[in-house]
């Protein structure tokens, strides 16, 4: 399996995983500290894109 998937790029991978019904994606913007997922209402798989920066998280607590 990781032969096959380190044939794909990152957003490769991304943009496959959004056609397909049964996975949710959550992308967080650079501000975001905490992600909230309701485990009821979730799809069957779920891709949390993390996108936050460390530093201005550091800086805002």
């Amino acid at each position: 399996m990781e032969e096959v998937l380190s044939k794909f790029s990152t957003k490769e991978l991304i943009e496959a995983l959004k056609l397909k019904e049964d996975v949710q994606i959550t992308e967080t913007g650079e501000d975001a500290y905490k992600i909230s997922l309701d485990l009821l209402k979730v799809k069957k798989h779920v891709l949390v894109i993390n996108n936050c920066n460390p530093k201005l998280i550091e800086h805002a607590k």
